[in-house]
Order: C-alpha cells, then structure tokens, then sequence
C-alpha cells in the first residue's frame, strides 16, 4: 500500500509540475521581453468585457515599451490618487478590505498596481499619439449626417380612463360621461405601444379610442398631443455623431499606430 501511495504522490508531484511549466511557458517575446501563457488567462484592466488574446498582450506590451522610452509611464503619486479615487467608489476603507475586494476581482494588491501603471502609461501614449490627433470637422459631421440618416418614429402623449363594468349599463353611453378620472402619460413612442394599442398610430390629436374591454373595465384612450416620424435635425444627433465618427477614427489610427510600432519592434513566436 505504501509503495501504491508513493507511485500515487509521484504522479500527482509530475502532474502539477507539468501545470507549472505549462502556465509558465513563454508563447511570444516582444523586444525580448516574455509573454507567459498565464498572462492570457488572467484578468487584465481594461479587457473585463472581452478575452485578453496574444495579440491584445503584444499590443499593450509595444505601447508600454513605448511609453517608457517616452517616459510617459505613470508615476507613484498617479498611482495612489488611482488607489484613493477606487477606495473611494468602493466604499473600502482600509488595506485589508482592497486586498479582499481585488482578490474576488481576480487580483492581488501588487499585480493590481502593476496591471494599473500599465493600463495609465499606454493611456497617456495612446492620448499623445493617436487621441490627440483626432478632430471632426463640420464637413465631416454634415456628410456623415448625410449619409447615414436617422429617424424620430412617431411618439404621442395619451390620456386613458377605466370605467368599471358596474358604472356602465349601455356601452355607447361611455363617451357620454362628463366625470372620466383621465390619467395623462409622457411622451410614449410608437414602438413602445402594446400590440393591442397599436391602433393608436392612426389616431390624430384629439381622438378618443372605442371602448376596449379589459379586466377591470372598458378603457378609453386619448391622443393628447402627436409627434409624426420624422428625420431628426443634424443639432439633434450632432454629439451622437461626432462621437460615433471619433470612435471610427481612434480605431483606425491606433491600428495604423500600432502597425508602426510592429514594423520597428523584434517579435518572436515561440513553440
């Protein structure tokens, strides 16, 4: 038995030894610098939303490298006020209470500040490099308003009413009543409405519904004011496209950045 235990721990001992070497095991150098298996299976500031790939690690790897050659990498007193502001979000109060809120994030304390100097020295490049050089001009704005056109659906501010079944002896006596207790909505938009309501897209301001038969009662409804479909003004979408057109720029000059970086730097894929 003692020699089947001995065998059993050896195999267990090769076992997790082998897992070692496994994380530990190099998959690309950039500039001589390792990339570990791990880094791809841990979490990383900034892609929480997404799989952190070996090309995202080349990436933040070159802009760091970058970074520091620029001497735009994040200094102690950046850190701490980082530290401070996310105590502050977090309501945590004291050392040991981050230490528990990173390790449930999937970090310790030193590979957060680690993680969190990088993630601010390739925000301060990339906001030298690539940020700074984004701009959108009024022409820019116009054509893409242009081209890409957006639609207000049709939206109506509605007054309804309950009449209870025991207030109603003859049905076409319910818009005769002059004491309706009317509730008045917001706007509410087209594709907001019930398919039962549907039928409120053909009414114009001013009309009143048929009675509609529900559970509690019949309901009536009434168009209170109306908003047609309509082509939303450019002052209307200005910040959504201006915004929408920045994005498409950041992501096509960081490439453009990023290729340059590659061109220059010394990547080896290892087996």
């Amino acid at each position: 038995m003692k020699k089947l235990f001995l065998l059993g721990g050896l195999f267990l001992i090769n076992n997790f030894c082998y897992s070692r070497e496994l994380v530990n095991k190099e998959t690309v150098k950039v500039n001589g610098v390792s990339i570990l298996l791990l880094d791809l299976e841990i979490p990383h500031i900034g892609f929480e939303a997404k799989k952190y790939t070996i090309d995202d690690a080349i990436a933040q790897e070159l802009y760091f490298q970058e970074a520091l050659k620029k001497k735009l990498n994040a200094t102690g007193t950046d850190l701490e006020k980082q530290i401070s502001s996310m105590k502050n979000s977090q309501n945590i109060k004291t050392d040991e209470e981050l230490e528990s809120f990173l390790k449930k994030e999937g970090y310790t304390l030193k590979r957060y500040k680690l993680e969190l100097i990088k993630f601010m020295s390739v925000n301060n490049l990339l906001q030298l490099e690539v940020k700074s050089r984004i701009f959108v001009t009024t022409q820019e704005l116009e054509e893409y308003y242009q081209k890409n056109p957006q639609w207000e659906e049709a939206e109506f501010i509605l007054k309804t009413c309950i009449i209870p079944f025991k207030e109603v002896k003859d049905e076409k006596d319910i818009l005769k009543k002059k004491d309706l207790a009317w509730i008045q909505t917001d706007w509410v938009k087209k594709e907001d409405l019930s398919e039962e309501m549907s039928f409120i897209s053909d009414m114009q301001k001013g009309d009143i519904s048929k009675p509609i038969k529900t559970a509690k009662g019949y309901q009536l409804v009434q168009i209170v004011d109306k908003r047609e479909k309509h082509l939303k003004l450019l002052d209307e979408v200005a910040v959504e496209v201006r915004k929408k057109i920045r994005e498409e720029k950041m992501e096509k000059f960081e490439k453009e950045y990023l290729k340059e970086l590659k061109d220059k730097a010394f990547i080896e894929y290892l087996d």
